[in-house]
């Protein structure tokens, strides 16, 4: 920024730097009149206020007698005492003649000389140097050379005499050179030979060797020096002297710079990237600042927006399966000045902004999350969709015994040949295993192959589903009870034995009397009975369901069979004889 300097010009250099006294400036110097005779031709220059008497010398030479001429003719309008007193006084400038006449030869003698009455006339140039003028203010740039010339019609110029800011006038001595930046105030005038000055005149103005000064400033949207499409530069100059004239700009590689016409600049057309503008600024004396470089990137790119499920989630032929717990987690990255703010909204609702990962409200079935995300410059990045398919139901599982088993109520029983299958089904994301737990204490299993039990025991029996976004189903419960051990036969006869008698094998028989009953009963260890059949002495295998008599004598083998509700067989051979 400029400051106004009051440093005198080259004439007067070393004067100081005070502020120069233009309310008290000095006074013209005082000029006596005198006689001025030209050198080569001898004229007579007469100062026209001073009056004149003639006399007559004896010769040419300086120091020859003279006489002063006292007589007046009578004829004069001139009284001779008064021109005694006040001499001959002029009253018009320019040739003089003193008339003698020879009245015999009647010839006339004219005696030349010149009234001067009249001060010179000065004239000023100033050049070299832009000007320019506002109002009464008068403005030089770098360069300006100053001189002044004065003409006199008579007797000719003198001497021509400078005042510099108010101070003493000194004689000027040649042309005047105003590199410094001020005010200047000036005065001149000029002495003719005779000693008539002129009237001083007046210079003012102001040198101004400083360029402006111009800022260069952003507006709307912007953070420090990455802009954007919506940021607009504007450019102000400041010049204390001569005042702005024009303010330049160019843009990257532009060919010519712009004119800047107090419009903002706008960047909407720019490239993301790196740019730069050129700018200076000219007063109104054509000072060039020198170019300046502003620098700035436009960052017109949005964030890189990504989405990824957080818990529960099952992909199966591109379609993304999630459970009531599932999150989903948002990301954004910025490429240059940062991301601020990630919003989502579900369905066709109002957006919110992201912080944590969220959980959806929807019920099940097929649905969409929307979500964009910002940067610090509000350069909005593309709206991206997450499809969802929404399983909040587990599986159904079931379970099939293959081979013998006897069902009571909630238990059954089987052997360790039976097998139990485990089968679920599910409706969307798909089964994700069977877990079963075969007694309190054991871990759960998962399920991959049917289950035979090989230790007889009581076992409780659970399962549970669970599908592909670890939906659970609740546990089935069951007892099972493996029964490995076939049943015992009791046998009672109706009366004691009678005796014993030997067998064909050389064996004891027991012998009973005739109308004895033979009464069939079993024992097992759990699954119980499903039945006794019998055949007596080779006979058809019947299904004992009633006490048998023996009504006539003879020797009795009965082959008895009997099973378990699980199928576990044994059989037994009986042998009797009845005799009276």
């Amino acid at each position: 920024m400029k400051k106004i300097l009051i440093i005198a010009a080259a004439l007067l250099c070393g004067m100081g730097r005070a502020a120069f006294p233009q309310e008290n400036p000095a006074p013209p110097l005082q000029h006596q009149k005198k006689v001025f005779i030209a050198e080569k031709e001898k004229d007579i220059y007469w100062p026209m206020s001073m009056p004149f008497w003639v006399k007559l010398a004896a010769s040419p030479e300086e120091n020859a007698p003279s006489y002063l001429l006292s007589k007046v003719h009578p004829k004069s309008t001139t009284e001779a005492e008064q021109y005694l007193k006040d001499g001959v006084t002029l009253e018009i400038t320019g040739q003089q003649f003193v008339r003698w006449y020879n009245v015999k030869t009647e010839e006339f003698i004219f005696l030349k000389f010149f009234a001067d009455g009249n001060p010179p006339v000065t004239v000023e140039t100033l050049e070299g140097a832009p000007t320019w003028t506002k109002g009464e203010g008068v403005f030089y740039g770098k360069g300006l050379m100053g001189s002044i010339s004065a003409r006199d019609d008579v007797s000719g110029v003198d001497q021509v005499y400078v005042s510099n800011d108010g101070g003493e006038f000194v004689p000027y001595n040649g042309q005047m050179v105003f590199d410094k930046e001020k005010e200047y105030f000036l005065r001149f005038y000029a002495v003719d030979r005779v000693g008539y000055a002129g009237e001083p005149k007046t210079l003012r103005f102001t040198v101004d060797t400083t360029a402006p000064e111009t800022r260069i400033q952003s507006y709307t949207n912007f953070f420090e020096s990455v802009l954007s499409t919506s940021t607009t530069l504007r450019l102000t100059a400041e010049d204390n002297l001569a005042g702005i004239k024009n303010i330049f700009y160019r843009i990257d590689t532009q060919a010519d710079p712009s004119l800047y016409i107090d419009k903002d600049i706008k960047l909407a057309d720019l490239s993301d990237g790196e740019h730069r503008v050129e700018y200076y600024s000219v007063d109104n004396v054509l000072n060039p600042e020198d170019k300046k470089v502003y620098t700035f990137y436009l960052d017109r790119t949005p964030p890189e927006t990504e989405s990824a499920f957080v818990g529960d989630h099952h992909n199966e032929k591109g379609v993304d399966f999630i459970s009531p717990r599932t999150g989903i987690n948002l990301s954004a990255r910025d490429n240059k000045i940062g991301v601020e703010r990630i919003e989502y909204a579900f369905k066709e609702g109002q957006y919110q902004v992201y912080s944590v990962p969220f959980t959806t409200p929807f019920g099940a079935g097929e649905h969409v999350v929307t979500y964009r995300a910002n940067d610090k410059l509000n350069n909005m990045g593309p709206v991206k969709k997450i499809p969802v398919f929404l399983d909040n139901k587990p599986p159904k599982s079931t379970h099939t015994i293959t081979g013998v088993k006897f069902d009571q109520r909630d238990t059954t029983w089987l052997t360790s040949r039976t097998t139990v299958q485990l089968s679920a089904v599910d409706d969307a994301s798909g089964v994700g295993g069977i877990y079963f737990q075969l007694g309190e204490k054991k871990e759960y299993q998962l399920y991959a192959d049917p289950i035979s039990i090989a230790k007889e025991g009581r076992y409780l029996f659970k399962y549970y589903g669970r599908d592909r976004v670890e939906n659970r189903e609740t546990e089935h419960p069951y007892i099972l009870i493996v029964d490995n051990t076939p049943p015992t036969l009791t046998k009672t006869f109706s009366v004691p034995k009678s005796g014993t008698a030997p067998g064909k094998d050389g064996s004891e028989i027991d012998v009973y009397p005739r109308y004895t009953s033979l009464f069939f009963g079993a024992v097992d260890n759990s699954a119980g009975i499903a039945g006794i059949w019998y055949s007596a002495n080779g006979a058809k295998e019947v299904q004992y369901s009633t006490p048998l008599m023996f009504n006539d004598e003879g020797d009795f083998t009965l082959e008895v069979r009997l099973v378990d509700n699980v199928g576990n067989p044994s059989s037994e051979t009986v042998r009797f004889i009845i005799k009276d």
